[in-house]
């Protein structure tokens, strides 16, 4: 049934709004533009993968690690760590305090991570702190919605968690508490003042809803896609990539 929705949805997509793609492939581009052998590079909640392993083909994970100057990985659950084939450079740590000299990175990345943390603002000025002077902060991270608020507050764990694996396909060991605390315009600007950090951008972007296995629904959102994916509903977009900046 789950390859019959797939495909009911991919012939959906390319009759209503061909060019959407997912928030991954568009996190990976700009990775791609900005890794370079002069990078050093801390992905922080590393997890087990850099870049999804569905991405199948388009996962140059190996060839952007490679590439750079140097790459650490830190994640505070060991398991993860220890799945992650594409980091050598692993450490067990928490965001809290990075365990890193001042000055260390000129690239800090965070893929769907900071909807996870509980008190960013410390860890935001981890970050800034161990970030070299112009160095760069940037992570994807979804756009905290109407939605989403009222199945964030109706829903128990453990409702939210077979939810996860049925329509993310996530094991249990992949799903983690959310606060939304870093998900939106407003609250990136809000923690870039308390880290003293600058915006260099806030891209919002449309990306294939987790609802891709339930037809109807898919629908509804493939049509909301459409209209999302026009300029002036912009700030409706369901992913924010931000990329920020430590000042000289």
């Amino acid at each position: 049934m789950r390859e019959i929705f797939r495909k009911f949805y991919k012939g959906s997509k390319s009759l209503i709004v061909p060019e959407l793609k997912h928030c991954q492939f568009t996190f990976k581009d700009i990775l791609t533009e900005l890794v370079n052998d002069e990078t050093e590079w801390l992905d922080l909640g590393c997890g087990h993968q850099l870049i999804p392993a569905w991405l199948k083909g388009e996962d140059n994970s190996g060839e952007l690690s490679s590439r750079a100057k140097g790459l650490v990985g830190i994640d505070f659950d060991y398991d993860s760590l220890v799945k992650n084939k594409t980091i050598s450079n692993k450490v067990r740590g928490d965001i809290k305090k990075l365990p890193f000299k001042d000055g260390s990175f000129n690239l800090v990345t965070s893929n769907m991570v900071v909807e996870h943390l509980e008190y960013p603002e410390p860890q935001f000025e981890e970050i800034a702190r161990v970030l070299k002077p112009d160095g760069l902060f940037v992570f994807l991270t979804p756009r905290y919605t109407l939605r989403m608020s009222v199945a964030h507050r109706i829903l128990n764990d453990s409702i939210k968690r077979v939810l996860i694996r049925l329509l993310e396909g996530r094991d249990d060991d992949d799903i983690f508490p959310t606060y939304y605390r870093v998900n939106s315009p407003e609250d990136i600007k809000r923690l870039c003042l308390s880290a003293r950090l600058e915006v260099e951008k806030i891209n919002m972007i449309e990306s294939i809803s987790v609802f891709y296995l339930v037809p109807p629904l898919a629908l509804i959102d493939l049509v909301a896609s459409r209209i999302k994916l026009m300029a002036p509903f912009a700030p409706l977009r369901s992913h924010i990539i931000a990329v920020l900046k430590k000042p000289q």
